[in-house]
């Protein structure tokens, strides 16, 4: 009976709990879905700039200035390898006459050209220290400054134009004996005489060297008695390095039947007249001191320092170092002047340019050493 009871009471409660209010149902938990790749798609067209951004520079930087001015004419050559190296290095060429002009300008380098132009050169790069000089044909100042670079500095190396004449004598020479015209009371003579001295000793050990010394170049009639009495009873080369006596004397040992090198100067256009006084056909070259080489050398190689960081500054006389030293080419065949010999004579001029080959000869005074 209890146990009855006690079933009906539960069941009256389940049945009470159904009438009751209704409750709100709890939201689902919601599960993310899978990721879809989206398929293939034409890329949307890029966006379209202003031609002109406005960031752009109102200007393009000008190119640094460099400075040529001439003295006169100005060297062959040298204002287009000028103009050849300031478009490799982007450059612009401001010409003038006043080597000051463009470096107040603004110019970075100013190359001034010719003797006349020394003051003005040495001035010019006094009063503007951040400015860097190239004179040409000029001697230099006595205090070197660090922005200038002179080419033709003193004491120019005729040794080594001699020294190559008596190289190609020693091997053009088949009775191993030699004579040298030239003027003892010059350094410049003293230079052509004995670096030729030292040339031979270099090609001919065993070659005589005999000399006609002279004190004044106008002595052309005892020049050419002279050398025409070498080239009789001594001597089959003749080499002459003193103006007007020398090339008298080259005349004569020539058409006395030997062969003969020119010093100072080309003998074939200054002593044979072009070809048309007697004996030219016995010339064999002419060795000299170059200029005009020299400024191109010099300033090729002092515009490429510059370029680099590493401007020269100080005196350079001509000297082989900058090509100076000019060797024409030999007027005879190789029978007399081989190709091997010709090769010699440029291989030890390279020697005397880098300072492995010395010339034994003072180049201040011209004495040896």
């Amino acid at each position: 009976m209890i146990l009855r009871k006690l079933l009906w009471g539960l069941t009256l409660l389940a049945l009470l709990a159904g009438c009751g209010p209704t409750s709100t149902p709890r939201a689902p938990t919601l599960t993310p879905s899978p990721r879809v790749t989206p398929g293939p798609t034409t890329p949307p067209p890029p966006a379209t700039t202003s031609a002109t951004p406005t960031t752009a520079p109102s200007a393009t930087a000008a190119a640094p200035a460099v400075g040529y001015a001439a003295g006169g004419a100005g060297t062959a050559g040298v204002r287009a390898a000028l103009e050849a190296a300031a478009q490799a290095h982007g450059w612009q060429v401001q010409a003038g006459a006043d080597p000051g002009a463009p470096a107040q300008a603004g110019a970075v380098l100013v190359v001034a050209d010719g003797a006349e132009l020394e003051a003005a050169t040495r001035a010019a790069a006094a009063n503007n220290a951040g400015v860097y000089f190239i004179g040409l044909n000029q001697a230099g100042p006595d205090t070197p400054l660090p922005n200038l670079l002179t080419l033709g500095g003193p004491n120019p190396r005729e040794d080594q134009a001699g020294f190559a004449a008596g190289l190609i004598a020693g091997y053009v020479t088949e009775v191993q004996a030699v004579t040298a015209i030239a003027n003892t009371a010059t350094a410049t003579g003293r230079k052509y005489r004995n670096g030729f001295l030292h040339g031979v000793r270099y090609s001919c050990p065993r070659c005589q060297v005999f000399f006609i010394d002279l004190t004044d170049e106008s002595a052309t009639q005892y020049a050419a008695d002279q050398a025409r009495f070498a080239a009789i009873n001594t001597s089959d080369v003749v080499f002459a390095a003193a103006g007007a006596a020398g090339w008298a004397g080259l005349r004569a040992a020539a058409e006395a039947g030997v062969w003969v090198i020119g010093g100072g100067g080309d003998a074939y256009a200054e002593a044979f007249d072009n070809g048309g006084a007697a004996g030219a056909e016995r010339l064999v070259t002419s060795v000299y001191l170059d200029p005009a080489a020299a400024a191109l050398t010099g300033l090729n190689a002092a515009l490429e320092a510059y370029a680099a960081g590493a401007p020269l500054t100080g005196a350079q006389p001509y000297a082989a170092a900058n090509g100076a030293v000019k060797v024409l080419p030999p007027r005879v065949g190789p029978e007399v002047l081989s190709d091997l010999d010709q090769q010699d004579v440029q291989q030890a001029l390279a020697r005397l340019a880098d300072g492995s080959l010395e010339t034994g000869v003072d180049p201040l005074t011209g004495d040896e050493r």
